[in-house]
């Protein structure tokens, strides 16, 4: 599963690196497939919110507790994918794949993230149409 996020990191890297190389790419794609997982779990709470019409779970009250919360989740993300030059060490591990393996990693990742962001607004919409009916 570290494979695939570090997959993930890989292609973000190389997509921030070819769109504006100038603009620090690791942080970009730090940043980017951090938010991903997180799209991810409020996916999830959607759905489960439109499955069973609970809509008190998995709340952090407070914006101290959120701010806490991303930040720890963010530095985590750090000490995996940056700190000590590790985003050149991912790197350096998939610059040698094959270019049958290259394409298709890459469109599972196209996949992935097209994946994301459909489920997320599809359940967003799901669940305000939900609310509009009660």
């Amino acid at each position: 599963m570290l494979t695939a996020y570090k997959y993930l990191f890989y292609k973000m890297f190389r997509w921030a690196k070819a769109i504006n190389p100038n603009d620090s790419p690791e942080w970009t794609a730090m940043f980017s497939a951090s938010f991903l997982p997180l799209m991810n779990l409020v996916t999830i709470i959607m759905i489960y919110a439109l499955l069973t019409g609970e809509r008190s779970h998995l709340q952090l009250d407070g914006i101290i507790k959120k701010v806490f919360f991303l930040a720890g989740y963010l530095y985590f993300n750090y000490l995996i994918l940056l700190r000590g030059g590790r985003s050149e060490i991912i790197s350096q591990s998939f610059e040698g794949e094959s270019p049958k393996l290259f394409m298709s990693r890459g469109r599972m990742v196209v996949f992935y993230i097209v994946l994301t962001f459909f489920l997320l607004f599809t359940s967003a919409l799901l669940l305000g149409w939900q609310n509009g009916q009660r």
